[in-house]
Parts: structure tokens; sequence; C-alpha cells
């Protein structure tokens, strides 16, 4: 069975596990990964709608994306009023990669995480 992309989310479903886009890394669709997903989903599903009709909402562009629901990244942006808009206030700087070259240009003048180009631990932990 070849891979099929599925849209919005940066994953290939493939035949019994799923696979980063970005990185190639794989996830086993097993037992474990059910019960993480349905430990998930009530709160991916509360926190979407919680800030859905948000007036105050900041508009935030990624580069080179925004993270996906399935990151801590995304919730912490929803609850501080940040979320994928038209006309970005702000830019943040997001990919599944350990190191990252060039993000790309930015459309707005605050960049978070911009400098951020190197994860490893041994980097980290420095």
């Amino acid at each position: 069975m070849p891979a099929i992309t599925l849209p919005f989310s940066g994953l290939r479903l493939g035949w019994k596990r799923f696979e980063s886009v970005e990185t190639g890394q794989t996830i086993p669709i097993d037992a474990q990964l059910w019960r993480d997903f349905k430990g998930w989903l009530p709160y991916g599903v509360r926190e979407y709608t919680r800030t859905l009709s948000r007036r105050d909402a900041i508009a935030v562009e990624g580069l080179p994306n925004l993270p996906f629901p399935y990151y801590l990244l995304w919730g912490v942006l929803r609850r501080a009023g940040l979320r994928k808009g038209r006309n970005p206030q702000v830019t943040i700087a997001f990919t599944d990669k350990t190191r990252v070259g060039d993000i790309g240009e930015a459309k707005t003048d605050l960049v978070l995480n911009g400098d951020c180009r190197d994860i490893t631990k041994s980097r980290v932990a420095e």
C-alpha cells in the first residue's frame, strides 16, 4: 500500500504507521497510539472550539509552518490568543527538524524562535 499524504497534518499514512513528511520519522499505529489519541482528542476539540470565536485573537504565521494540533506548542499558541490569520502580526519559526537552515522571509517584524536553529540536546544543554 503506497503512503497517502494526509492534508493539513504533516503526516503520511502508510501500512500500520504514520510518517512525518518533514523528517521521515515513523509512528507505529498500535494500541498505545490509540490510547494517546483518545486522551488528546477531548482536549484538542475543546481548545479548538473554545478559541474559535475569539475576537481578540492575534494573527500569526509560521515559518516554514505552524505547529499541527498534536504539538504542545499548538495549544500554547491557542491559549495565548494567537492563531493563523491573513494579516499576521507575529511570526513563529517552527519545524520538526533538529537543525534548521534558512527559515524564509517573515512578513512581520516580530519573529519568535527566529534564532533557534539547533535544538539538539547538547546545544540546548549548553
